[in-house]
């Protein structure tokens, strides 16, 4: 009897013992297979966004992954901030699109600021989220479904350069369905995320400093090579107006061999930007070299482009820069080709107006000599 009893004994502490192993391999398998998911996912990702360039694409490709990663998860948005600092959703899936195109909300309002009491450090669960609903942060489902309610969701602050960026949310119908394997997973796909913003932020960055001028802000010589031979080009068939205007500013070598270049760069600033207020309003501009600057003008005639060029005339006046207990006023040199005088060609209009505004620079010098500054 005591025998028995004592196998039984060990028969039963076998099977616990068995059971906890599977229950610890079944665990360590499950682990691996997220472990794998997660890295396809990522490597996916990274060849989305290798492949694709607009960063909206990504972040739906992004989203769609987490709801596929999380099954029990049936809507989902991105939410970034906008220009006024509201959340706005830049990818969803299930939600009605024409609601969202027009969904603005207060990061106070948002389920992650409520139940994290405005911390929003980490990823959280938050469970019957109807009892905290508002009607700024609720969105219809796509479907017909009359009875849609959200009662969970699984939240993820977005962080870039150590700034709240938005938000990754993952919503169900049902209440907690969301576990600590889903926070791991959408820790890892918020981070997916970030970076994705970060390349996007400095991609965006370096293409900028490619088309400008680093001095004025305006495009330089390339960039507005492009622009305007792809504009002339579309100009040929149409009755569309069209001057090419090249402006040289006057006496800047005299300003900085004798003030210095500092002074120089100041007075191209001050002339680029009431360049930007009055002709680049018409058109787009470009500082072409030192002290050349050019513009294509779309849609305005001769005439008024004439008096366009004269209210620049009379802001450069109202914009004197002081020098050594001295005020100089940039002065400009210019001259206009329209593209229907010169067979809608870009070098033609170019050689043209760089004619024109030789022969005006000319005549200012012999009709009113230099001054003493040079301009």
């Amino acid at each position: 009897m005591i025998l028995v009893l004592l196998l039984s004994g060990l028969i039963l502490g076998l099977s616990v013992l068995l059971l906890r192993s599977y229950e610890k391999n079944h665990s360590m398998t499950k682990e691996k297979y997220d472990l794998i998911a997660l890295r396809e996912a990522a490597l996916d990702i990274s060849n989305h966004v290798l492949n694709v360039d607009s960063t909206q694409n990504h972040f739906q490709y992004i989203l769609e992954t987490c709801i596929q990663l999380i099954p029990s998860a049936n809507y989902g948005t991105i939410l970034m901030f906008n220009d006024r600092e509201l959340l706005v959703a830049k990818a969803s899936v299930g939600f009605n699109k024409d609601e969202l195109s027009t969904f603005e909300l207060a990061v106070e309002e948002s389920f992650l600021y409520i139940a994290s009491d405005g911390k929003m450090d980490e990823t959280i669960i938050v469970n019957r989220i109807e009892d905290i609903i508002l009607d700024k942060n609720i969105v219809g489902s796509g479907s017909e479904n009359a009875d849609f309610k959200l009662r969970s969701e699984i939240s993820s602050p977005l962080y870039v350069n150590g700034e709240l960026s938005g938000m990754l949310c993952l919503d169900g119908t049902e209440n907690d369905i969301f576990t600590q394997r889903d926070i791991h997973i959408l820790d890892y796909m918020s981070r997916q995320i970030s970076n994705v913003i970060s390349k996007q932020l400095l991609y965006n960055e370096v293409l900028y400093m490619s088309n400008h001028d680093d001095l004025t802000d305006l495009l330089n010589r390339d960039c507005f090579d492009k622009k305007a031979n792809l504009k002339i080009e579309e100009s040929k068939n149409t009755e569309e107006l069209l001057h090419f205007v090249i402006l040289d500013m006057d006496g800047l070598k005299v300003i900085n061999d004798t003030y210095g270049h500092a002074v120089g760069d100041q007075m191209i600033r001050t002339f680029s930007a009431a360049f930007r207020k009055t002709i680049c309003l018409y058109g787009f501009c470009a500082r072409y070299g030192g002290d050349e600057f050019v513009s294509l003008v779309e849609g305005v005639s001769h005439e008024r482009l004439l008096v366009i060029m004269q209210e620049l005339e009379d802001m450069l006046n109202q914009s004197q820069v002081l020098v050594e207990n001295d005020y100089i006023t940039p002065r400009f040199s210019y001259g206009v080709a329209s593209l229907n005088e010169t067979g809608h060609q870009f070098d033609s209009a170019y050689k043209l107006a760089d004619k024109r505004m030789y022969a005006s620079k000319s005549s200012k010098r012999r009709n009113v000599g230099r001054s003493d500054t040079g301009i």
